[in-house]
């Protein structure tokens, strides 16, 4: 195996790990504004319940 075959394949795996990366990321803040919106909905609820 080559010094540039060996930084490719690096290139190849850090690249893999990046995309990882930004897909839990994307993930976590999905996962925030689902709850977000779940807990304005539910208070919304208990406001219309309650006349608030």
């Amino acid at each position: 195996m080559g010094y540039f075959e060996r930084v490719k394949e690096i290139q190849q795996l850090q690249c893999e790990l990046f995309i990882d990366y930004w897909y839990s990321y994307i993930g976590l803040i999905l996962l925030g504004i689902v709850l977000f919106l779940l807990w304005i909905i539910k208070k919304q609820k208990y406001c219309i319940e309650r006349e608030c």
